[in-house]
């Protein structure tokens, strides 16, 4: 299972993504091998959308990320506004690391 980051420009408009876009989101990749599905609407410095997936590599999560990014685009009409601008698994450094 991956953890894939998609990290959203917003609408010209200045529209706010909102937490319920998570059940849009899950409603698309249901059948894919999504998980999970969280939304950052305060990531910095853009919103950002985290969902896990079940796949073989990390290509193949980021793959299907893209292609549940894509799907939800295409059935919510609020999602359609929004821009990807990476599609990706994050670097998580263990806590032990950092000392």
């Amino acid at each position: 299972m991956y953890l894939v980051h998609i990290h959203l420009r917003s609408p010209a408009n200045g529209e706010a993504l909102t937490r319920d876009i998570a059940a849009v989101v899950m409603a698309a990749g249901l059948e894919a091998g999504l998980e999970h599905v969280t939304v950052h609407t305060g990531g910095i410095p853009c919103p950002v959308i985290g969902i896990y997936v079940r796949a073989a590599t990390l290509r193949a999560a980021e793959a299907l990320a893209k292609e549940i990014w894509s799907r939800a685009s295409d059935t919510d009409r609020r999602l359609s506004r929004w821009v990807p601008l990476r599609i990706e698994v994050p670097l998580l450094v263990p806590p032990e690391w950092l000392t």
